[in-house]
């Protein structure tokens, strides 16, 4: 141990505090907190708060709080906070990749607690987001996983032919022949905007024979997205004429996830002739959907483990990567009630240079979390100019009633898919524990 030359600091280790360290600083292993370590911090590691660690600060662990670490947080574990800890925040990381908190709060991963209560355990319920206390002596069961199967073809003018007859597009109004309401069935051929509608917007589908639809997906417009609907509620008919709502109104998403909303139908509320997405307020002056809207029903086959776009294209050839990119994909599987937890991992061929994805998760169409994949580990396989990269597994859990629900996934504006080629999978297991 030594000194350093600033009052009350002590350093330990090559290039400790190597530069404008503080006032009572601490700073031990190599390089931790080797640049702008503030007053009475404390770092404790290799590489721990390397660079501008804050006021009262305090960092033990390889890497944790490697960069910018906020005033009074406290890090523990190797990656805890490796590039950002939030004011106040307390972040505990035994996952071996990155946990970061932008705000203030007690940040665990994973999160495993023995109670003194041999007959229970406590588990983690994402949809209450709180701890919850489950009983043992209860089995483990992986879940079978339904791929939801689309009920429409991609569309190509207001009337296409597809499985079962004719399916028609029509809408509340129209902008232009280019954004016609069919567009927003297109796969990526157009949006729908509306005539200088703003309220009490629709858009309508009408089947060839009546369909079990379980789940459905739209976005605001993808040409203007400061044009998109704010409230929604599904509806039903089997004679077009007298709709019924299938949902009470709903708020969509952000401008900035450009609204995806995912929504699962109700069991009760199935098997209509006629659909309708209803919009009762919307923004700006022309609003619709992009062209990657989904209605989804189950399928009866259950997906293998991974899912990848070269034996997986569910939407007439269109890969995992389009359904990623432009749309959140559901997955059924039916529970006896109980909690579950779901496991999601990634993998393909990427640039060496690639080291992060992001993914946002939904159960059973409410949002449960953005989870930031790190640190992927190249594997030996290499094609195509790039390397097989793997990723570590993230999980989440909820307390879910007995009966059918659905996972799906998307990823904000298609991040980071470019870097991908056609090889890259999902890996995800459903675990039901009773």
């Amino acid at each position: 141990m030594s000194l350093s030359s600033t009052p009350y600091a002590v350093v330990m280790g090559l290039q400790a505090g190597y530069t404008g360290q503080s006032t009572g600083a601490v700073a031990i292993g190599f390089a931790a907190s080797a640049t702008g370590q503030r007053a009475f911090a404390v770092s404790v590691g290799p590489s721990a708060a390397i660079t501008r660690q804050g006021t009262g600060a305090v960092a033990i662990g390889y890497q944790a709080a490697a960069a910018d670490q906020a005033m009074f947080s406290v890090v523990i574990g190797p990656f805890a906070g490796q590039s950002t800890a939030g004011s106040g925040s307390i972040i505990l990381n035994a996952s071996q990749t990155a946990l970061n908190a932008s705000a203030s709060g007690l940040f665990i991963r994973p999160l495993n607690v023995t109670t003194n209560d041999a007959l229970s355990t406590l588990l983690y319920d994402s949809s209450s987001q709180a701890v919850v206390q489950r009983p043992l002596g209860s089995t483990a069961t992986r879940l079978n996983v339904y791929p939801m199967l689309p009920v429409m073809p991609q569309m190509t003018a207001q009337t296409t032919a597809g499985d079962f007859g004719n399916y028609t597009v029509t809408a509340s109004s129209e902008f232009s022949a280019a954004y016609a309401g069919w567009k927003a069935f297109s796969q990526g051929g157009g949006d729908w905007a509306t005539l200088g509608a703003t309220t009490n917007i629709w858009l309508q589908v009408k089947l060839p024979v009546s369909r079990n639809v379980a789940f459905v997906w739209f976005q605001g417009r993808q040409d203007s997205v400061t044009e998109y609907p704010v409230t929604f509620r599904m509806q039903g008919s089997n004679d077009g004429i007298t709709f019924t709502d299938i949902n009470s109104t709903l708020t969509c998403g952000s401008a900035a996830q450009v609204t995806s909303t995912p929504f699962v139908i109700p069991s009760g509320s199935r098997n209509y002739l006629y659909y309708r997405f209803f919009f009762p307020t919307t923004n700006g002056p022309n609003p619709g959907l992009s062209g990657y809207t989904r209605m989804q029903t189950h399928s009866t086959t259950a997906y293998p483990n991974s899912v990848n776009s070269v034996r997986w294209t569910p939407q007439g050839g269109y890969n995992f990567g389009d359904i990623i990119r432009y749309g959140s994909w559901g997955f059924s599987f039916t529970s006896r009630g109980g909690y579950v937890l779901v496991e999601v991992s990634m993998a393909g061929y990427a640039a060496t240079t690639f080291s992060q994805f992001t993914i946002n998760a939904y159960l059973d169409g409410t949002y449960v979390n953005r989870v930031q994949f790190t640190n992927w580990v190249p594997q030996w396989s290499y094609m195509n100019g790039n390397y097989w990269k793997q990723m570590p597994t993230y999980s989440f859990g909820a307390l879910l009633a007995a009966g059918d629900h659905v996972i799906s996934f998307d990823s904000p504006a298609g991040a980071n898919f470019a870097n991908w080629d056609t090889n890259m999978c999902i890996n995800f297991n459903v675990i039901e524990i009773l």
